[in-house]
């Protein structure tokens, strides 16, 4: 009788530690953001400017975390015709909160082939803030939101 009470105890013991671990896991699982570079490619994506006009954006946004930067390379197409836009905005006073990444703004770097020009931001411009927000998916994927507007599928690279 008393075998048989402690291999029900010891059953009972290491389910329980199972079902904590994976509680556990799954927990800390919920609010992690990438820690390597991921990017989001988007097709066709419909999105409003600051003008209140249409475009098309049809390219790859990747987020990189050590250099604390959001790069953008692709091409906006509008009523006007197309436009190359690569450009990459360097953040700082970087803070993160579970699965969202708040920052402002520091530096836009413009590079030579962004046809966009300097006037228009594209995402936010200097000075703003800045919030992201990773909902993850599984190991190497996450849903990512940028300034409640941008959502893409974010992948490690």
């Amino acid at each position: 009788m008393s075998v048989r009470i402690f291999f029900n105890l010891l059953i009972v013991t290491v389910m329980a530690g199972v079902g904590i671990f994976f509680s556990v896991h799954h927990y800390q699982e919920k609010y992690k953001v990438p820690q390597a570079p991921c990017y989001s490619t988007i097709k066709q994506g419909a999105f409003v400017d600051d003008d209140q006009q249409a475009y098309i954006f049809n390219g790859n946004i990747t987020w990189w975390p050590y250099q604390e930067k959001l790069s953008i390379f692709g091409i906006s197409k509008n009523s006007q015709g197309s436009v190359v836009i690569n450009r990459s905005l360097e953040l700082s006073n970087l803070w993160q909160y579970k699965n969202s990444v708040h920052a402002r703004v520091a530096k836009v770097e413009v590079a030579a082939s962004d046809r966009l020009g300097d006037g228009k931001a594209l995402i936010s411009p200097v000075g703003a803030p800045i919030s992201i927000i990773f909902k993850p998916i599984s190991e190497r994927k996450w849903l990512m939101m940028i300034n409640d507007n941008w959502v893409a599928m974010c992948e490690k690279k």
